[in-house]
């Protein structure tokens, strides 16, 4: 038990401390509240200004109305009336500067795979420690996209609900 506490106040502390190497405007769109607001949360202890959305559909409306581009958009795979795929289509076309970061608990397709090999983006698998968001966010930022990235497998588990 005091090993698990342990570890847990070391997470804990992890993420407390986990800044960015330079404030961020991030935009977050997914449908499970509770993951919406605790991405939201570490991102802005992590020093990001962030505007968090339910759906893919938001997220465009959203990131179209700004004058400003974000440097970073989250999407969530499987979102209502337009799922992650779609909103990235829609932003990538009319804003070259931001980078995007994908998280699915399930996804069967490989229409990501494609998405992931153009460069600008990757992905991260529910469920993640909080801290994987502000470590991804800041490889988005690095570069580490450029490269191609690895195939994600055609079906994932649900680990997350």
């Amino acid at each position: 038990m005091t090993d698990l506490m342990n570890a847990t106040t070391m997470l804990k502390s992890r993420v407390a401390s986990a800044r960015l190497d330079r404030p961020m405007r991030v935009l977050v769109a997914d449908d499970e509240e509770p993951v919406r607001d605790l991405v939201t949360r570490v991102l802005a202890r992590g020093g990001c200004h962030v505007v968090a959305v339910s759906d893919g559909a938001e997220a465009i409306e959203v990131e179209s109305g700004d004058a400003q581009p974000f440097d970073v958009v989250i999407l969530d795979m499987m979102m209502p009336r337009k799922n992650g795929v779609q909103a990235y289509r829609e932003i990538a076309r009319h804003n070259s500067a931001s980078r995007f970061l994908f998280t699915s608990a399930y996804y069967e397709s490989g229409l990501l795979n494609d998405v992931l090999r153009e460069g600008r983006s990757i992905f991260l698998p529910k469920p993640f420690l909080p801290a994987c968001i502000l470590e991804e966010v800041q490889n988005l930022i690095d570069g580490e996209a450029k490269e191609v990235a690895p195939e994600v497998p055609s079906a994932l588990p649900i680990l997350f609900n």
